[in-house]
This record gives structure tokens, sequence and C-alpha cells, in this order.
């Protein structure tokens, strides 16, 4: 990130919480949303982790989708897969058009 921006702020009186706010938050929100939505996504998917952090109490979807299959046959689990991705398609949807490549740079002082 070019520092020219922030000094420039400062330089025409800004503080430094409306510089961040005004300047540095708008540059950096593609990669602060970006990181969200892997981290989401990976979370969703992570069968090892949901059995490592789920408890005797607790059943994540991955595990239980998991059961299901080792279980018995049953095209619910086909119904689950499909809405996980059309979640997955939506959200990032959303991020490429809220914070596409025509959205970056478009910091106006």
């Amino acid at each position: 990130m070019p520092p020219g921006q922030e000094e420039a702020a400062k330089v025409l009186g800004a503080n430094a919480i409306k510089v961040f706010y005004e300047i540095t938050l708008p540059m950096i929100r593609p990669g602060v949303f970006s990181g969200c939505l892997l981290a989401i996504l990976t979370s969703i998917d992570n069968l090892p982790i949901s059995y490592f952090f789920g408890s005797a109490r607790t059943n994540t979807l991955p595990v239980v989708m998991l059961s299901f299959l080792q279980n018995q046959f049953d095209p619910s689990i086909a119904a689950v897969s499909s809405i996980q991705l059309v979640i997955a398609v939506v959200a990032l949807g959303l991020v490429q058009k809220l914070t596409g490549r025509s959205r970056v740079g478009a910091v106006v002082l």
C-alpha cells in the first residue's frame, strides 16, 4: 500500500483516526473480506478440524455428513452439499461485487 495517500491526508489536516477510516480501511477492505471468506469456506469443509474441536454434545455439519455417508445412503446429503455449494458461490459473487477490481483504488479524498 503506497503511503502517499495517507501522508497527503495528514498534511491536509486529518487526524490518525480519520486517516484510518477514510483512507486505509477502504484500501485494505478487499483483502480483509477475501481473508474472512476464505476462512469461512475452509472451515465449512474441514472435517479433521471438526473432529478435533467437536465434543460428545456438539455435532458439526461435516461430521454428521460423514457419519450419514458411512452408515447409510441418504440423498439428503447430496442436497446439503448442493446448498453448501450454492452458498459458497453466492458469497464469492457478493464479495466480487462489493470489492471487485473496479472498486479497488476507488478511494476518494
